[in-house]
């Protein structure tokens, strides 16, 4: 994830073929939820990590390093990254802070979330937007989750307008 530029697309074509080995081994169903697999356990899920989090996590991890970096290459690095005008790697992170509904900002060497400048050395403030990333994640997650009809709700619906 560090190297490679990899798509989104790609991302869930891994996904989908750790599904599909999970099915084929019996340990998931046909019609699981995607939410309920990536869920944690003590949550009522599977407990697995999707590529796509690992890849939003790891850009994002990125762009604080090198956005707080005092080491001249990666400094010239990121100037590089400040002046492209699209597909850079602070896209990334603000587009997969924005999927949580939260702000992030990279301005100079500071790193901004939800406007509050964290001025601390970059693990300190990645820590912090790990956090919330993570948060944010498992938020939306369940929140869709709780939103989908149970499959034996949808059964049972389905027995019963069959019967009328």
């Amino acid at each position: 994830m560090n190297v490679c530029k990899v798509k989104n697309v790609e991302l869930n074509e891994l996904d989908q073929i750790v599904k599909r080995e999970l099915r084929m081994n019996n340990m998931l169903g046909r019609q699981a939820s995607d939410e309920r697999i990536y869920l944690k356990r003590n949550q009522g899920g599977r407990g697995l990590t999707s590529m796509r989090d690992v890849s939003a996590e790891t850009r994002t991890r990125i762009a604080c390093y090198m956005c707080k970096s005092n080491i001249k290459w990666i400094q010239a690095a990121w100037q590089r990254e400040t002046v492209k005008e699209n597909n850079t790697i602070i896209d990334e992170a603000s587009r997969a802070m924005m999927e949580t509904d939260k702000t992030l900002e990279f301005v100079e060497n500071n790193v901004r979330l939800e406007g509050e400048v964290k001025e601390l050395a970059w693990k300190p403030t990645w820590k912090k937007v790990k956090a919330e990333l993570k948060k944010g994640v498992e938020k939306k997650r369940k929140e869709t989750y709780e939103q989908k009809e149970l499959q034996s709700d949808i059964n049972r619906r389905q027995e019963q307008e069959c019967h009328l």
